[in-house]
């Protein structure tokens, strides 16, 4: 038993030293990905294209600590079974699904459109959550 309480604590704690790296990532690309979204409606969209493409890794962390958190983080659960933090892993794998088809599609400027008004804003509120971990 002993064993098994020393190892969610240690779990709990690698959480909240995930949880500060999450929270510095988020800000980081934040400020690139409202720089890009202005790129991607300007005359050569082609870089901030390959820049976004090049942030799904650092989405799909996101994603896997956002589901870590939920099941080791003193979190709070909602009504439908649900925590601040499983919501956002589940909006986004829907956001980052609706990228890639736009991005498949070459859609520069709904790309933007999806950046600026449901990814940014996601992350934002992510990154409030986040802050209750480590806080």
């Amino acid at each position: 038993m002993k064993n098994d309480v020393q190892a969610l604590v240690e779990q709990q704690a690698e959480l909240a030293e995930a949880a500060i790296y999450a929270v510095q990532w988020i800000e980081t690309a934040t400020s690139i990905l409202q720089r890009q979204t202005n790129v991607l409606r300007g005359d050569n969209p082609k870089l901030a294209f390959e820049a976004l493409a090049a942030s799904v890794d650092g989405l799909d962390w996101l994603h896997q600590f956002s589901t870590a958190a939920h099941h080791l983080g003193d979190v709070t659960i909602l009504e439908n079974g649900e925590s601040d933090f499983s919501q956002f892993g589940s909006e986004l794998l829907k956001i980052t699904t609706e990228l890639v088809h736009v991005m498949e599609d070459y859609d520069t400027m709904l790309l933007a459109d999806l950046v600026e008004h449901e990814l940014l804003p996601l992350m934002d509120r992510f990154r409030q959550s986040i802050n209750s971990l480590h806080s």
